[in-house]
């Protein structure tokens, strides 16, 4: 699977933010103007549905899902290299998440890449096949698009610019 392409289904934090919204609403309205909120939640309810991305992803051969759970994105990431048995190489800047969602994430003091995200996917899928599940995900209107790959090393890193950050196990 080394080589095996990386693909978030969804947008991070989009579970996390609504969540927020419901819980925070009041201190949010202190804190935001209500266009903002409005936008956010329209964004975040659109964001992601497992069940059918999980649907689409899995039309094609050999690919590896990985839902993305109570531990984020970087949660769902380090189950992937454990499920496949590789490491990992992604790119921070191309995790798909809203300036929304990490305005509230961090006016609620939460971590939009470790928090709670039911709704987005990952998967795992061969150089051949990702950009057709991408193609497939996108005509469905899912936002979709390669974050990395699976490398024959143990490490899982993400790229944030030139420094290279190791992802932790998440806490469970």
């Amino acid at each position: 699977m080394t080589g095996y392409r990386i693909i978030l289904a969804g947008k991070a934090a989009a579970g996390l933010t609504s969540r927020l919204l419901n819980d925070k609403g009041e201190a949010l309205t202190a804190r935001f103007p209500k266009h903002f909120l409005e936008q956010t939640v329209k964004k975040a309810e659109a964001a992601g549905d497992a069940g059918a991305i999980i649907a689409i992803a899995g039309e094609q051969p050999g690919v590896v899902i990985e839902p993305v759970g109570a531990d984020g994105v970087l949660g769902a990431l380090w189950r992937l290299g454990e499920k496949t048995g590789c490491g990992l190489m992604t790119d921070y800047d191309a995790i798909p998440i809203e300036q929304e969602f990490i305005e509230i994430c961090n006016f609620a003091d939460a971590d939009p890449y470790t928090g709670d995200d039911e709704g987005s996917v990952l998967a795992a899928a061969d150089e051949d096949i990702t950009g057709r599940i991408v193609s497939r995900l996108h005509e469905q209107g899912f936002d979709a698009g390669e974050i990395g790959v699976l490398t024959n090393e143990c490490a899982r890193v993400i790229m944030r610019g030139d420094k290279r950050v190791f992802i932790n196990q998440p806490r469970r």
